[in-house]
């Protein structure tokens, strides 16, 4: 990678799509097939979480122990069941997105930072046409439990470059775009309106990708 090429690092879930609750169902059913036991997940938040923060607190919530072993099984049967839901029922991929992606191809490396699983996150992707938008590893949800910690892990796999950008819908986003160097962008497409996320300072924020314009002229410098 050149080192004059800014990286810009996509949040996935209510930043880049809307995958319609699957990703709560699959979470769901691949914790009944793993732990064999049937839980109700209506409390979990999942804005801003990420998979491996979920499952450690289901385990605890619920007196399991936690094994390399169970967790991999656990991973593994959460990609086929949201690949299965996903198939039935595709993602929506939210306004100005793919256009914003194709724009800038040309001179920004595009990436992800994301609470997902790799294997999720290549699943939505790929169910909503957008994977072939990033062709390098980011920072997944099976990496780390804080997400601050995955975009530390994204920014290493990604070489060099010159500065990035985090673009998010959370106030989670924003704190790791923070405590990583990274220039916050805060996208108002998710659960957390405007001003909320406005109260964060990000660095920049926007409705939805429609506006991204203003943004584009700074990151095209």
């Amino acid at each position: 990678m050149s080192n004059s090429r800014k990286v810009l690092f996509f949040d996935i879930d209510g930043t880049l799509l809307y995958a319609k609750g699957s990703g709560r169902k699959a979470f769901q059913d691949a914790f009944f097939d793993t732990y064999k036991l049937s839980i109700n997940i209506d409390h979990i938040n999942f804005s801003g979480a990420t998979d491996l923060g979920v499952i450690n607190k289901l385990l605890i919530e619920n007196n399991i122990k936690y094994t390399h072993q169970k967790i991999n099984s656990f991973f593994d049967n959460l990609a086929k069941y949201l690949e299965f839901y996903l198939s039935k029922d595709p993602p929506v991929v939210l306004d100005g997105v793919q256009s914003f992606l194709e724009n800038i191809q040309d001179f920004c490396i595009p990436s992800i930072i994301t609470g997902n699983t790799r294997k999720c996150a290549d699943i939505k992707l790929k169910a909503s046409n957008l994977k072939i938008y990033f062709p390098f590893n980011g920072g997944y949800g099976d990496d780390s439990a804080c997400r601050n910690e995955i975009a530390k892990i994204a920014i290493k796999r990604t070489e060099r470059f010159s500065y990035g950008y985090l673009f998010g819908d959370t106030p989670k986003d924003i704190l790791a775009a923070k405590s990583n160097g990274l220039i916050s962008v805060a996208v108002a497409t998710g659960k957390h309106d405007y001003d909320e996320l406005l109260s964060y300072k990000p660095h920049y924020i926007i409705n939805s990708f429609n506006e991204v314009e203003k943004i584009l002229k700074d990151i095209n410098k």
